[in-house]
C-alpha cells in the first residue's frame, strides 16, 4: 500500500512540475507572438488566410490569440479572439477552443452544383468546404 501511494504521489508531482513548466514557457512565448506574425502569415498564405496585428496573452492554463483582422477565402473577421483549451487540446490531439469572440464577421457562401453550401473561394474539388486546419 505504501509503495502504491508513493508512486501515485510521484506521478502527481511530475504532472504538477510539467504543467508549471508548460505554463511558464507559454507565458514567456506569448510576449513574442507579434514577432512571429510574418512567419505565421507565410504559413497561412498557402490557404489564403492573412492575420493582421496578432497579439497573445495567457488566461489560467490557456493561451489566447487576438488578431485585429483575419482574411480568409469567402470572408473576413474583425477583432477575433481565440482561447485554446490547452488540456483538451493535448488530450484530443487536435485544437480545441475554449472561447471564440469575433466583433464583426462577413462570410460569402455559395451553393454548389450538388446543392451543398460552402464558403466562396473554397476548393470545389475538395471535401465540400473550407478547412483552415486539416
Amino acid at each position: 500500500m505504501k509503495s502504491v501511494l508513493r508512486a501515485l504521489l510521484l506521478f502527481v508531482n511530475v504532472c504538477a512540475v510539467l504543467l508549471a513548466a508548460v505554463t511558464v514557457t507559454g507565458r514567456v512565448l506569448v510576449t513574442w507572438v507579434d514577432d512571429f506574425e510574418p512567419r505565421i502569415n507565410e504559413m497561412l498564405d498557402q490557404r489564403n488566410i492573412q492575420l493582421r496585428e496578432l497579439s497573445a496573452s495567457w488566461h489560467g492554463l490557456n493561451p489566447i490569440l487576438t488578431a485585429a483582422s483575419v482574411r480568409f477565402p469567402g470572408g473576413y473577421a474583425e477583432r477575433m479572439t481565440f482561447e485554446f483549451d490547452l488540456i483538451e487540446t493535448v488530450l484530443n490531439g487536435a485544437i480545441v477552443a475554449r472561447h471564440l469572440n469575433v466583433d464583426a464577421l462577413e462570410m460569402m457562401v455559395v451553393r454548389t452544383a450538388e446543392g451543398r453550401w460552402t464558403l466562396a473561394g473554397a476548393d470545389p474539388a475538395g471535401a465540400g468546404g473550407f478547412d483552415a486546419m486539416p
